[in-house]
């Protein structure tokens, strides 16, 4: 829910200075529970501080529980058109190449080439899970899975092999959006929480332990984290909270600056941010059109938000619509005037260690 607040003219200017104020000479670390939680939650914000900071982006959960059978094999059946094309052209290139391959076709705006360049890298994907180098290998996988998805029985190692290819699926998606956005996705983790299988005790830790090997490699000088409290949103943001800040006490650097934010599932509310970060139309539409072309699973979410009858991004652009009209009614109408290039607002709030102690 969504409050509006009056507060001291002052502080409203503090918290927008803080959210126009660049970032430079800085590692940040930008952590996700699932592939679209960054877009969603801070996409605008994130993609003005690439350039001058070294950044590094992890994703904590496979995310195949996000992918729809029917959508699998909707997209394998489209695939199977041109396959034998298609396969020799995948088999020549690196699955980096067909990320650019993809980005290339983004940037043509031909909504044709891009869906042709997503199935190549699902195809891609195809060929290093399951092993498929000729039509009628790709065919067989084709009817098994359709098979398996009809009757939903597999064995153990089945399950695992569609586990997996769901979740390279759902995490080329992300890879694709940071294609378009950097050019390659080198600084891409997937870190594959094993919390996302298996919620026990065990697990948590041998995840925190994960993360703070990760973070002695990176040594962020900030992080950001998905910030939406127990009960709201998938049960996964919470617990990718709490490997988190587990880590980070475990790992002891108490300089190290806690960014917040939040999405689809709640808001902080003005008085609650410490940072208003001002948007422009163009940046809203970048993001949808981004969340529109490489997020291709969840155009029908298997888990859509009880707040709003569209799509995740649709959403989003409403919220942060909605915070820019809640800044605006604590203006004058001269103040207004100077900020007339803006049409949005996104929310984050910085914290220390002690106060998401869980």
């Amino acid at each position: 829910m969504i409050e509006s607040f009056t507060m001291n003219k002052n502080e409203l200017y503090k918290k927008i200075e803080q959210g126009l104020k660049p970032i430079e000479g800085k590692t940040i670390l930008h952590t996700a529970p699932h592939h679209d939680d960054i877009i969603l939650g801070y996409h605008a914000y994130a993609m003005r501080n690439l350039e001058k900071n070294q950044n590094y982006i992890v994703y904590m959960t496979n995310g195949t529980n996000g992918v729809a059978d029917e959508y699998v094999i909707k997209l394998l059946q489209s695939m199977s058109k041109n396959i034998q094309t298609s396969l020799s052209f995948v088999l020549e290139r690196s699955y980096q190449q067909l990320l650019l391959n993809f980005a290339q076709a983004y940037r043509s705006q031909d909504h044709e080439q891009i869906q042709q360049a997503r199935e190549l890298v699902v195809l891609k994907i195809m060929t290093e899970v399951f092993g498929c180098c000729d039509v009628q290998q790709f065919q067989a996988k084709v009817d098994w899975l359709q098979d398996s998805f009809v009757t939903k029985e597999s064995d153990q190692l089945d399950h695992e092999l569609i586990r997996e290819l769901k979740g390279r699926i759902r995490q080329s998606e992300s890879d694709c959006k940071w294609s378009i956005e950097q050019g390659h996705s080198n600084n891409v983790k997937h870190f594959d929480a094993e919390f996302y299988y298996e919620l026990s005790d065990d697990a948590v830790a041998r995840d925190v332990q994960k993360f703070v090997d990760y973070l002695h490699h990176v040594k962020p000088d900030i992080i950001t984290v998905a910030m939406d409290p127990c009960g709201v949103g998938p049960s996964t943001h919470f617990v990718t909270l709490q490997v988190i800040v587990q880590a980070l006490q475990k790992y002891g650097d108490t300089s190290i600056e806690i960014l917040g934010y939040r999405n689809v599932w709640g808001s902080f509310t003005l008085e609650a941010a410490s940072m208003i970060v001002p948007l422009t139309r163009q940046e809203m539409d970048q993001m949808q059109s981004i969340f529109s072309n490489c997020f291709d699973t969840q155009k029908n979410p298997l888990f859509p938000s009880p707040l709003f009858d569209g799509s995740f991004c649709q959403l989003t652009t409403h919220l942060q619509e909605h915070h820019w009209q809640d800044v605006k009614e604590s203006l004058s109408s001269s103040e207004i005037n100077l900020v007339s290039q803006y049409q949005g607002a996104l929310l984050l709030k910085r914290v220390n260690i002690q106060e998401i102690i869980l």
